[in-house]
């Protein structure tokens, strides 16, 4: 009887493979399955990844192509022209732009800059006086100078002042700086310099007519963007600058950041149409044009995906 009930090792083998069989055969839906529901998200994802990449490409290119066609179209745009466009914004500048420098912050980033004004100070192209009431006790003397006649009048309408001097040289009228109000409310600060104490020249910035070393501060906010050029434009306010005096600048140009390449490449299509428009180069390579005029950078910042840049300088 108990060799009846003993298997074979044939048979012991058999029944090993067909239970082996059986465990394949459940476990091959299973895998089946569970795979196939997890195949389909990615699937779908790939494809939308596809179609988000392609529509991105597209768009890019299209405004890449519109933006190249308006610059094209526009063509060069002479000194001149930019020159006649500040005589034709003067008097709807600060309109036109107030809302936007609230918005973007730069009536702040005035504020910061012009409070650090002290002692005898001299703005070149102040354009309409935006920065007049930015100006604190620190200043014992404050001089605006802007090449257009036509900016000094809207600055002069603005102040309550008559123009103290008029030492611009012979030659078509241009704007030295693209901006500046009295307006405080932006920054709820109030300024303690005396109003009274201001004067308004007409003035060129390469030629001032100042004496070497006559102020201790001297300030341009967004106007190496309009000067023709802006290297003997900073050698200049360095002239009239003391020693051991400051020169504080607001500027807007190219970004250098490897990271702001997009916005560079927008800028510079851009240009062009801006310069028609508002009469500036706002591509300019301001830092590279502050190290050519021979000044000493003591510290500089940069905003607005580094189209904006604060520099504090001292004469070389």
């Amino acid at each position: 009887k108990k060799k009846k009930k003993q298997s074979s090792p044939k048979q012991m083998s058999a029944n090993a493979v067909t239970k082996e069989k059986r465990k394949k055969r459940h476990a091959a839906p299973e895998k089946t399955q569970t795979r196939q529901p997890a195949k389909q998200p990615d699937i779908m994802a790939g494809r939308l990844l596809k179609v988000a990449v392609g529509v991105a490409v597209y768009a890019a290119g299209t405004a890449g192509g519109l933006l190249w066609y308006q610059a094209k179209q526009v063509g060069e745009v002479s000194d001149a022209h930019r020159c006649g466009k500040w005589l034709e914004l003067a008097p709807v500048y600060d309109n036109h732009v107030d809302k936007a420098e609230h918005s973007l912050g730069i009536t702040r980033q005035r504020h910061r800059l012009i409070e650090k004004a002290r002692g005898d100070c001299l703005e070149v192209a102040a354009g309409t006086a935006r920065n007049i009431g930015f100006y604190t006790s620190q200043c014992t003397r404050l001089v605006l100078t802007d090449r257009s006649p036509t900016m000094v009048k809207v600055a002069t309408n603005a102040s309550g002042h008559t123009p103290m001097t008029e030492a611009s040289p012979s030659g078509p009228a241009q704007r030295g700086s693209s901006d500046q109000t009295h307006n405080t409310k932006d920054t709820g600060s109030s300024s303690h310099f005396d109003p009274e104490a201001v004067e308004l020249s007409v003035a060129d910035v390469t030629e001032l007519p100042y004496r070497d070393g006559e102020f201790d501060t001297v300030v341009d906010t967004f106007g190496l963007c309009s000067f023709d050029n802006p290297v003997a434009a900073l050698k200049e306010m360095a002239r009239v600058c003391k020693p051991d005096g400051q020169i504080l600048l607001l500027e807007h140009g190219r970004p250098s950041e490897l990271w702001n390449l997009p916005v560079a490449l927008w800028v510079d299509v851009r240009a062009p149409c801006h310069a028609k428009d508002w009469g500036c180069w706002w591509n300019r390579d301001i830092v590279g044009i502050v190290e050519a005029s021979g000044l000493r950078i003591v510290s500089k910042k940069t905003s607005q995906a580094g189209t904006v840049i604060a520099i504090e300088a001292k004469p070389s």
